[in-house]
């Protein structure tokens, strides 16, 4: 790496750390200032483990509702895994990419996908990303500056196979560039859906199973309760 990438990556970290930092610190000032001022509240009512006891369990019941919203839908909240399409092959020659439908490119199975189709979108900037690093390996020759290649967007096509998604696209020359002229390059790439949801899927089962745990307790003390206070009357 040159000293100037070193940097960049330095900045990039701290910057990182930085909003970490803040983040947590945010996060925690939050449950003590308002987590902790009902807890104090109650506390003076009821007592140090009653209070405790609801105030845990409404804010449980609070973060159950919450993740319940983040783990359907657009994720929110806590992101896990983004889709990704992953390097299959690419070259010059739709023949020896490592994948056989490749050689029948554009025809064939493969199909125009859906205007507007998001899978498609991100197929097109991986796929620049991924003849990108096949240059800096060496597994691409022909051109020296990814920024020499461009993807032509209208010629990406999808095919199914085996529960699997597959992604094909060409990128060429751009005009006006050392790249102009230039043989075309073709891309295969397989489709991972990730699993974004799945954070806030935890964070709503831990709940659940914390304020069920929570709530069994309080039914528990409530019990008692009404016994103390019945055998005083008795």
């Amino acid at each position: 790496m040159t000293p100037v990438t070193d940097l960049a990556i330095m900045d990039l970290a701290i910057e990182i750390n930085q909003t970490f930092v803040a983040g947590s610190a945010a996060f925690i000032s939050s449950i003590i200032v308002f987590c902790g001022s009902v807890f104090l509240l109650l506390a003076l009512i009821l007592g140090a483990r009653l209070a405790y006891m609801l105030s845990a369990s409404i804010t449980l019941a609070f973060v159950l509702m919450l993740a319940l919203v983040w783990s359907f839908g657009t994720p929110l909240g806590p992101v896990g895994d983004q889709p990704i399409w992953n390097p299959v092959g690419i070259g010059t020659d739709t023949g020896s990419l490592g994948f056989g439908p490749a050689a029948e490119y554009p025809e064939g199975s493969w199909e125009v996908p859906p205007e507007g189709d998001a899978a498609a979108g991100e197929l097109e900037t991986n796929a620049a990303d991924y003849l990108a690093t096949a240059i800096e390996d060496g597994e691409i020759s022909d051109y020296e500056d990814p920024g020499d290649v461009g993807v032509v967007a209208e010629t990406t096509r999808l095919l199914e196979q085996d529960g699997t998604l597959y992604g094909m696209i060409t990128l060429e020359g751009l005009e006006g560039t050392d790249g102009e002229g230039g043989p075309q390059i073709f891309a295969v790439m397989d489709y991972d859906p990730g699993n974004p949801n799945w954070p806030a899927r935890k964070i709503a089962i831990g709940s659940f199973v914390l304020l069920a745990g929570h709530l069994v307790f309080l039914s528990r003390m409530e019990k008692r309760a009404t016994r103390r206070k019945q055998d005083q009357e008795a």
